[in-house]
């Protein structure tokens, strides 16, 4: 069995060097040295630059799934406060986990075959959160009618790219973004 905290170390290696570099220009000799280890010593935990690139990503999606399941859950009947709850959360999860969100936001197009289908069915079940609420927003009045999939589309394209601009020591927190772009949202949504 396989040391899972040296696999974390080896993963946040990675990490590191993937934000900083980017995924292309990190060779595996790259990765080796920064996690302390031969290439082949590296494969002991890795067996491939990708496989770390999918590791990374599917947690951040395992973040993003866990906290958009949590506002689901906090506001069952009151669509507006979940949809302010999951645009939060997001970018919360942005602003705490910046460098795994940064370099899965960036990476999905550098995965292949059945990594690339396993992200891709996270990211949906992700993509259904926001559309069910926006759905049942618009069947409840709350919300003005129209396609549920397409405005939870226009949603998470405006808030997926919080990472490429957000500075933790510029002019707004977190929290005050999210509070700026939910509100934004609802009241452009409102019926």
């Amino acid at each position: 069995m396989k040391d899972s905290s040296a696999r974390d170390r080896v993963l946040d290696a990675v990490l590191t060097l993937f934000a900083e570099k980017g995924y292309h220009e990190t060779s595996t000799q790259d990765m080796a040295e920064a996690a302390g280890f031969t290439k082949g010593g590296l494969y002991h935990y890795i067996s491939s630059k990708e496989e770390a690139l999918f590791a990374i990503h599917r947690q951040a999606m395992e973040l993003f799934n866990q906290a958009a399941e949590g506002v689901v859950r906090q506001h069952p009947d009151d669509p507006a406060a979940a949809l302010k709850g999951l645009i939060l959360e997001h970018i919360n999860t942005v602003e705490r986990n910046h460098r795994e969100i940064r370099v899965s936001m960036e990476g999905l197009r550098c995965l292949g075959g059945e990594h690339r289908v396993l992200i891709e069915k996270s990211r949906d079940t992700y993509l259904g959160h926001f559309e069910k609420v926006l759905a049942r927003g618009m069947g409840e009045g709350v919300f003005r009618r129209g396609d549920p999939r397409l405005m939870a589309l226009f949603i998470l394209g405006a808030i997926n790219w919080v990472h490429t601009w957000y500075k933790p020591e510029g002019k707004l927190s977190a929290p005050e973004i999210g509070d700026l772009f939910a509100d934004y949202v609802i009241n452009g949504l409102k019926a």
